[in-house]
């Protein structure tokens, strides 16, 4: 993701295909810096950087900046990070798993005896831990499968991610929110 300072923009990159045994998963600053204003500037200007699911970074930019970069051949694309409004409140009667509040009992819903033991990721607008939707009673323990974190990146102990059996790991991700 590139960042303007109008807006923000992400760049998607991709290693060249096939890739050889030794090249990097993603291009580092040093292959496509030169083209813009040297490494030391984009280093500076990065503050994600995603190797993982999809190869690519965030940072803030100028337009100019953002275009010079997806000029650059192992850059596949330069786009604005922007808010996303929620299509539906009502995802449960939405996906057929409820209907008038209540299971149908062939639903599946019901036939996935309601997720027990599924963990599952979900990227959220944002999270109140303390709604009661997040209550764990009633839920058993946290799989021991699990390896992620709670935690976010603020600097207040107050705003901490307060997890528990339910709401077994969030993490933290705005420096490209404006």
């Amino acid at each position: 993701m590139l960042c303007t300072s109008d807006s923000t923009r992400m760049a998607g990159r991709a290693p060249r295909w096939p890739p050889t045994r030794n090249a990097p998963r993603t291009p580092t600053t040093s292959s496509w810096a030169p083209s813009w204003e040297g490494e030391e500037k984009a280093q500076d200007a990065i503050f994600y950087s995603y190797t993982r699911y999809i190869n690519g970074f965030a940072a803030t930019l100028e337009e100019e900046d953002a275009m010079q970069i997806s000029k650059h051949p192992s850059v596949i694309s330069v786009f604005p990070n922007r808010g996303h409004k929620l299509h539906t409140t009502r995802s449960w009667e939405f996906l057929g798993m409820e209907k008038d509040g209540r299971v149908r009992p062939n639903s599946i819903w019901a036939k996935a005896r309601y997720g027990e033991g599924v963990i599952i990721g979900n990227l959220d607008t944002g999270v109140w831990p303390e709604a009661g939707s997040f209550s764990d009673d009633g839920m058993g323990p946290v799989p021991a499968r699990w390896r992620g974190v709670c935690h976010d990146q603020s600097s207040s102990d107050d705003a901490q991610v307060r997890c528990n059996r339910k709401l077994i790991g969030a993490q933290y991700f705005n420096k490209g929110y404006a």
